[in-house]
């Protein structure tokens, strides 16, 4: 499904990708296993429970289908105290306002919005677009400052993502995907005059870290992890598909979506990653990731996805939020190519090297 052009990929002899070992490694066993990953989230949504604090879990809400039903299950399913919160980027979907709305009115969840304004996210975006080739990372640190800005400010002991490694495509590519690590965000913005806003917005903090200083703390984190609060991700415990969630959504939740979408739909820029993937590696399609996912969870058969995704090569489309977004992030064509372009961006600002996180 990869294309070879892909360094990540690392096809084998049988034209198998690593990140498709690597799945089979982490969830072959998915079946034998399920019983006891289901019995785990529960326990862990009880013991959160039983520490009665104002929340019993946190959880991060976007509007789109994945986080909308982890609240479902968090609580209508089990009946929980949560507390939702949202990164504005200044670009929610419609759709995304509304779920989030509906999704309120029928759990009875408490939420925070995080909101930056529209003109600086768009600096944001031109910066880190021209230097790193990347548009997510800064949203992916928004995400992660508002989260835990929350969980501390409530003290909350449980946050459950609406994500899970089973789904998670796109992350083990590291051409393509760059968390939201403050030390990526620090080395981005040294020397950038944007800095002195950039550092309130997406919490850099700390002094920058040397390759030592980077190893040191990834320890520190390992050995403390049990002293901290938990994250589950929803779908490595749950076995769900995704018509069901869909079906629940619309049905318990009010949950709307537009009628060609499903994935990302809770951006009005969702297309634009996709579309910078294929500047980079032309063989990948916008729909190439989620394709490779559904092959991977017995969803779509390899046949099946090939055939799309060569229907889709033959007939490229360009996003239709490209071009009012480079108009009001003044910039150019040329410039967002030649940024979007080279892969190897993104490596350059990892304080681990350009495998790190």
């Amino acid at each position: 499904m990869l294309p070879a052009e892909l360094p990540g990929a690392k096809l084998d002899s049988n034209g198998v990708c690593l990140p498709c070992r690597n799945y089979e490694v982490a969830f072959g066993d998915w079946e034998r296993v399920k019983a006891r990953r289901k019995v785990e989230f529960e326990q862990a949504l009880e013991k959160a429970r039983r520490l009665k604090r104002p929340y019993d879990c946190l959880i991060p809400l976007s509007g789109g289908k994945d986080s909308t039903y982890a609240l479902y299950v968090c609580a209508r399913v089990h009946g929980l105290r949560c507390l939702t919160v949202t990164f504005d980027n200044g670009f929610l979907s419609d759709h995304a306002r509304h779920n989030i709305r509906q999704a309120l009115d029928q759990t009875g969840a408490d939420h925070l919005a995080y909101t930056v304004s529209r003109p600086h996210m768009l600096r944001l975006f031109r910066l880190f677009l021209g230097k790193t080739g990347d548009l997510c990372s800064v949203c992916m640190r928004g995400i992660e400052v508002c989260t835990a800005s929350a969980r501390k400010a409530f003290d909350v002991p449980l946050i459950v993502d609406g994500n899970g490694t089973r789904l998670s495509y796109v992350a083990a590519l590291r051409e393509l995907f760059q968390a939201g690590n403050q030390d990526f965000v620090r080395n981005v913005l040294e020397g950038e005059e944007l800095a002195a806003f950039a550092f309130p917005v997406l919490n850099p903090g700390g002094r920058k870290q040397t390759r030592l200083g980077w190893l040191s703390r990834r320890v520190r984190n390992r050995l403390l992890r049990p002293l901290r609060p938990r994250t589950l991700q929803l779908f490595d415990h749950l076995d769900v598909s995704a018509d069901e969630v869909l079906r629940t959504l619309e049905s318990e939740m009010g949950w709307t979506r537009p009628a060609d979408a499903v994935e990302h739909m809770d951006c009005r820029l969702h297309e634009i990653p996709f579309h910078i993937h294929a500047l980079k590696f032309p063989r990948l399609t916008p729909r190439t990731l989620w394709r490779c996912g559904q092959v991977r969870q017995g969803q779509m058969t390899r046949d099946e996805a090939l055939r799309l995704e060569e229907a889709d090569l033959a007939n490229p489309t360009r996003p239709a939020a490209l071009d009012p977004f480079l108009a009001e992030a003044g910039m150019s064509e040329a410039e967002f190519r030649s940024s979007a372009s080279d892969w190897t961006r993104l490596g350059r600002f990892r304080p681990g090297g350009a495998n790190g996180r």
